[in-house]
């Protein structure tokens, strides 16, 4: 007998490396990365007219179609590529229902102000008809006009600001976790906040909020957004697998139905009430065209700015 016993050997089967799991590959400048809250911060406030469509069409429904289809997805996504414009009507369907609902709330209240209003003046003339309370009647009505169309205006900046902050956290956890491309993508980032948030500050300013504070707070909430999406990706860095079945599901749903949001915000709330108003045109052929020439230019530069971004 020999003594020279050898124990079988096991073979190793290779480990296969998950194509769908994100690598986290190159170098990534801690310090960078945390200096970025504070500059897309700046950036952001110092933004806050048009880019809206743009970033609801280049910014968030594209990205959200790449995401909806991404190969690592289940078949029920990969095998039907027109989640994201599911997504989006929903988004679109919902502001609507909003809107109508929250329209009507408006009105009724505003009828009932305005029935108290003429009661008030009735009384205090002593009779049902006289110059001055027909005049009052008046008055009462041209204000009551005023105050709904300035509180409509409100809700759509509320729906605007919705759809907006949504997108923004997302490109925050982008940037808190990307290596290589950190530098173009912040820089992109940088503008993109800019004209964004010249578009949200010159709907806020034409909402004509009763209190200054809430047109601040609005600027706050927008200015905060994207820094804390940052502060998430860079908190999250270690174990965010960007392919991942819930992560491309969650974010490629919500950039969807926020670009819905935007949609309906720009097409029916901003851009044809704002060139149908009489104080358009009113104005001279030389300014129609220079705000038609701005808003074509703000939507080119956000698009551009798409690239990268």
């Amino acid at each position: 007998m020999s003594s020279n016993n050898t124990l079988p050997t096991v073979a190793q089967t290779p480990e296969v490396a998950d194509p769908c799991a994100a690598l986290l590959e190159g170098y990534y400048d801690s310090h960078l990365h945390i200096a970025a809250i504070f500059i897309i911060m700046a950036t952001s406030f110092i933004g806050t007219l048009l880019p809206i469509l743009a970033t609801a069409l280049v910014h968030m429904f594209i990205p959200a179609t790449q995401a909806l289809t991404n190969p690592c997805l289940p078949q029920t996504f990969t095998g039907y590529p027109a989640f994201s414009a599911v997504f989006a009507i929903g988004g679109i369907f919902l502001t609507h229902l909003i809107q109508v609902f929250a329209g009507h709330a408006i009105k009724s209240r505003q009828k009932e102000a305005s029935m108290s209003l003429d009661k008030t003046a009735i009384t205090a003339a002593g009779q049902v008809t006289t110059p001055s309370s027909d005049l009052t009647h008046h008055e009462g009505h041209t204000h009551g006009g005023a105050l709904m169309h300035a509180q409509e205006m409100q809700l759509m900046v509320y729906l605007l600001e919705l759809g907006i902050a949504s997108h923004s956290i997302i490109i925050g956890i982008t940037l808190g976790i990307v290596t290589d491309e950190f530098k173009t993508l912040l820089i992109a980032l940088c503008f993109h906040q800019f004209f964004e948030g010249l578009a949200l500050s010159a709907i806020v300013i034409e909402a004509d909020f009763k209190k200054m504070t809430m047109a601040v707070c609005m600027v706050i909430f927008y200015t905060l957004t994207t820094p804390i999406g940052i502060v998430i990706g860079v908190s999250i860095r270690e174990f965010y697998n960007a392919n991942g079945t819930q992560t491309l599901i969650s974010t490629g749903a919500l950039d969807a139905i926020s670009s819905g949001i935007l949609l309906y915000d720009a097409l029916v709330n901003v851009i044809f009430p704002h060139f149908s108003a009489e104080s358009f045109n009113s104005l001279s052929p030389i300014r129609k065209i220079l705000q038609l020439v701005t808003m074509y230019l703000g939507c080119a530069i956000m698009s551009f700015i798409g690239v990268w971004a």
